[in-house]
């Protein structure tokens, strides 16, 4: 599909080019896929930038990361989105100002390989399994009562973990609805990025920011741009905004939008699997599942 985009590129010349990706987009075969893209948008005539962007960043509880390329033959790619970098993740990993023990999601999918934790957030929303069925994050609420202290987020909670109203996805069967909302741009993100490119009036600049040539062959980083010929690595952090008292509490967001609690089989299944690899974990965590594997059982 990228190909295709790109071979369009020299007929209809847009003014505006916005790809988004997952990260791995920029490791996927060493390098060279995006390597191939941005080289062919630079043999087009195109001038590009691209950054990782967390959609914390944006007060969403979701520690989602993406890659926007923006590339232009006309203006300034740089300058829209570099404009503003404001790091704002703790050491922890957790959004600067989130609650610590009030809730933590994970992938109850996981449990072997990986836990995919995030405090006061979830990890990604993902559109379905490779089976097509719906996989939404479970999140464990310590505070909560029994029962309800390991859950998922409702359709309508994924929703709003992605900045939509709440019910914008209603008219699509419910399998569907978890793939729209898992396959869909965080709205805040895609609003800031066009906010860049109606400002862009020749003033934005992106002086002061880091940057370093790009040395042949090697990682590709987290942000870079090609501008005037010369290509470099761009030291901007994944959070373009500070998500202050803007950022909105997973709790918080339970509690208005629903949840439901874990299948005993989904609880089981991950605790068993968790029990039996090397990944770190709490003894708080382990009894939270134990307890409600228990109080779940058929």
């Amino acid at each position: 599909m990228i190909r295709h985009v790109l071979r369009l590129l020299r007929s209809s010349q847009p003014e505006w080019l916005l790809i988004e990706n997952v990260p791995n987009m920029l490791r996927l075969g060493r390098g060279s896929a995006i390597a191939e893209i941005t080289g062919s948008l630079e043999a087009a005539g195109y001038d590009w930038a691209y950054r990782t962007i967390d959609s914390r960043s944006f007060g969403l509880p979701q520690r989602r990361k993406r890659v926007y390329l923006l590339a232009s033959a006309v203006h300034d790619p740089a300058a829209v989105l570099f404009r503003e970098d404001h790091p704002s993740e703790d050491p922890d990993g957790a959004a600067s100002g989130a609650w610590r023990d009030s809730a933590y999601g994970f992938y109850s999918t996981e449990g072997n390989r990986g836990v995919g934790w995030a405090i006061d957030a979830v990890p990604t929303l993902k559109g379905s399994t490779t089976v097509s069925i719906p996989s939404p994050p479970a999140i464990w609420v310590p505070g909560q009562e029994s029962g309800r202290r390991v859950v998922r987020p409702s359709i309508e909670a994924a929703e709003a973990l992605q900045g939509f109203p709440t019910g914008w996805t209603s008219s699509a069967p419910t399998r569907d609805r978890w793939k729209l909302v898992g396959n869909a741009v965080s709205v805040p993100v895609a609003q800031w990025i066009g906010e860049g490119l109606l400002a862009d009036d020749g003033t934005l600049s992106v002086d002061g920011c880091p940057r370093s040539p790009r040395q042949s062959g090697a990682p590709w980083a987290r942000a870079a741009c090609h501008v005037g010929g010369r290509t470099w690595d761009v030291g901007v952090s994944e959070w373009p905004r500070d998500p202050g008292s803007s950022y909105v509490h997973l709790v918080e967001l339970l509690t208005q939008h629903g949840s439901e609690p874990l299948s005993h089989r989904a609880t089981k299944g991950f605790r068993d699997r968790l029990r039996q690899s090397r990944l770190k974990h709490s003894s708080a965590f382990m009894a939270a599942l134990g307890e409600h594997v228990t109080l779940t059982a058929p």
